[in-house]
């Protein structure tokens, strides 16, 4: 797999740690177990309400992908929830979805006037993800800080703008590169000056994931998707690493798998948290591989991690708990 964004490069000197382990026996018999139609397609776009164009849903996902992490409740707080128009309960990332795009439906928000982001105060944000029973979504500050990053650095105006960003950017590489080097919030490196030649740690989770959701918007629409979309890696957040642990692929040390299992806090860019993260992309990318062999055909990391969330969205009630770092990188 080419690596220009040089995720895998700088993740894998962390797997030397020997805190996180992956498991390759484990790996082998998770790719015997999937079937080629479950690695078909990458995430499905999915948008609550009908009549958007093109350039409103590319720049809805963009929105999105500003504020797209830690939903998770704090002990003893309820799990932020909001319902749908038909009633329907949901939460994080399908909750913030739905709030962003009610609020375009309204006309809060335009969704092709970036820089109006920066006009966007606490309690109108607050009011676009007003939570049900009073529940709050966490950092809701900090979303407001990204969309305002998101508004200066991306400042879209119009159909056209997001046209000429698609030009600009022109590849799944580019957009993310753009994101990253435009738009703070989306650059989550880690500096671990302890390994190597104290080169920055690379996730780039955001950004990669607004990437596939831009790719697999494209397609739907009938256009070209990002020829390159193979570069990205897996999507290194909560769930995935939840998953890949109760597949037994991943393998926490004591002291580890103690703290995630209590629901201690792991500090961001702790040793504990990053090894979580690198071991995730370097097992969904072992994974693929396989996968690649015993299937015979092409697979991409962004397939394997869409593979990997749906399993984790059907045992998400049986698992083991999730590690917890409250970040905005994820």
């Amino acid at each position: 797999m080419d690596d220009p964004l040089g995720v895998l490069r700088t993740t894998a000197p962390i797997l030397k740690t020997g805190v996180v382990v992956i498991d390759h026996t484990a790996i082998t018999v998770a790719a015997g177990t999937i079937p080629p139609e479950d690695v078909a397609h990458t995430a499905k776009s999915k948008f609550f309400f009908d009549g958007w164009t093109l350039e409103e849903k590319i720049s809805i996902a963009l929105i999105f992908n500003a504020i797209n992490f830690s939903f998770w409740p704090d002990h003893g707080e309820p799990r932020w929830t909001v319902r749908d128009s038909s009633g329907g309960l949901l939460d994080g990332s399908f909750a913030a979805y739905f709030c962003l795009e009610n609020a375009v439906f309204l006309g809060w928000i335009n969704p092709l006037r970036f820089p109006d982001l920066c006009q966007l105060d606490q309690e109108q944000l607050a009011l676009i993800f007003r939570g049900r029973e009073n529940s709050k979504i966490p950092l809701l500050p900090q979303r407001l800080a990204c969309l305002e990053e998101l508004g200066r650095g991306v400042p879209i105006q119009g159909s056209e703008g997001v046209q000429e960003l698609l030009t600009t950017v022109g590849s799944a590489e580019g957009l993310v590169r753009h994101l990253i080097s435009q738009v703070p919030n989306f650059n989550d490196g880690a500096e671990m000056g302890y390994f190597g030649d104290g080169e920055t740690v690379r996730f780039y989770k955001r950004a990669q994931f607004a990437a596939s959701m831009i790719h697999r918007i494209l397609v739907e629409e009938g256009r070209k998707g990002f020829a390159d979309i193979g570069i990205l890696t897996a999507f290194s957040d909560y769930r995935i690493p939840q998953v890949l642990r109760e597949m037994g692929i991943l393998v926490y040390d004591e002291g580890l798998a103690k703290m995630v299992d209590s629901e201690e806090e792991l500090p961001l860019n702790s040793i504990g948290e990053v090894c979580i993260r690198a071991a995730t992309i370097w097992g969904a990318e072992y994974l693929r591989q396989k996968l690649e062999k015993t299937l015979g055909q092409p697979i991409t990391a962004t397939q394997v991690d869409y593979v990997l969330w749906r399993k984790a969205r059907e045992l998400k009630d049986s698992m083991r708990p999730h590690h917890r770092t409250r970040t905005t990188a994820y």
